[in-house]
């Protein structure tokens, strides 16, 4: 019996929709479209803009990944030229200061009245006990025991011991 009821529901249910989708197809808006026709357009357009914004979503989580990958790689090869550049700016400091070390060496023979041998710094005391740098000059380029040793900056000391190759003692200030 209750199968029967709900039988009889639903096909009342069904006549019913089935008259006001009748009825809809033959009357018309204010604007001149059919109500049915303004209801199947209206359901649809909300059922295309979900799905276009459901894939519109995966799309730009799907760009954003791949766009991602390759912002990994230009990372990688930016911290690349990045660690380069720091090595050639390194290279140049080191030469300009060298350069003005140099012109300063100059400038002290030009102001120097006495014959002077530039001579280059190759070591030190590790220790730190005896105070002495090695320079790459000897007695060959004609420096003796107790000449003085002098920088841009003043007197650093004299020769201790010149050899006859490179490197006479030279205790530091």
């Amino acid at each position: 019996m209750l199968e029967i009821h709900r039988r009889t529901g639903y096909l009342l249910l069904a006549t019913l929709v089935a008259q006001v989708i009748l009825i809809s197809a033959q009357v018309r808006t204010t604007s001149g479209t059919r109500v049915l026709q303004a209801v199947t357009f209206g359901v649809f357009s909300q059922v295309q803009l979900g799905t276009a914004w459901v894939f519109g979503g995966v799309r730009s989580v799907w760009d954003g990944y791949v766009g991602l990958r390759g912002a990994h790689e230009q990372n990688l090869q930016l911290r690349q030229a990045l660690s380069q550049a720091r090595v050639r700016l390194l290279e140049q400091q080191a030469q300009a200061l060298r350069a003005a070390e140099l012109e300063r060496i100059l400038d002290l023979r030009e102001r120097t009245p006495l014959r002077t041998v530039a001579a280059t710094v190759i070591a030190g005391d590790a220790t730190g006990i005896f105070r002495t740098l090695t320079i790459d000059k000897g007695s060959s380029s004609g420096l003796r025991k107790d000449m003085a040793v002098i920088s841009p900056s003043g007197v650093v000391g004299r020769i201790v011991e010149p050899p006859a190759a490179p490197g006479p003692a030279v205790p530091a200030a």
